[in-house]
């Protein structure tokens, strides 16, 4: 027998694996899965199933919508340097897709807490951003204990489900 992954609407289709036939379960690497799913527009999806294949035959599943999924970061401590070769200290916040902003609208605003301790209670910092400025103030980012990592919680607009987030940088 032989198991692929197909796009229903545009026919892309992973290698084709060949499986014994009692195995009741096959795994698919994110990297399979990305290749078929050739959507990568905001607010899209992608429909995606399984079809196994045998010398008679052929089965496919029905179709699974898998949204287009926004990562978010939060770059702590970047370094901006000018044309006049001056840095200076930023922290910048933006969502892209596939590591890129061209899938995302230009006026793209959101919301996250930023999550951590001090020494002596939690922390939770509110920060918005839009992609059309992606630089951050974060008042109190000087009283976060850095042996215990912050994070990020998404708030709004889209569904959390469908958004990573990360944190990088320290002072």
């Amino acid at each position: 027998m032989t198991v692929f992954l197909e796009n229903v609407d545009t026919a892309a289709q992973t290698d084709k694996r060949t499986i014994a036939a009692d195995i009741r379960e096959v795994t698919f690497s994110p990297a399979q899965v990305h290749a078929v799913a050739s959507d990568r527009s905001y607010h899209h999806k992608n429909r995606i199933r399984s079809v196994v294949e045998w010398s008679k035959g052929k089965s496919a599943s029905q179709p699974v919508a898998l949204l287009v999924g926004v990562d978010v970061e939060l770059a702590l401590y970047g370094k901006l340097i000018s044309a006049s070769r001056k840095q200076n200290v930023i922290h910048t916040l933006v969502a892209t897709i596939d590591d890129s902003t061209a899938s995302i609208p230009t006026d793209y605003c959101f919301t996250v807490d930023l999550i951590g301790r001090s020494q002596t209670s939690p922390v939770v910092i509110p920060l918005k951003s839009c992609n059309a400025d992606t630089e951050v103030s974060i008042p109190a980012l000087n009283t976060l204990d850095w042996r215990r990592y912050p994070s990020l919680v998404y708030n709004s607009p889209d569904d959390s489900r469908i958004v990573r987030t990360h944190v990088s940088g320290h002072p």
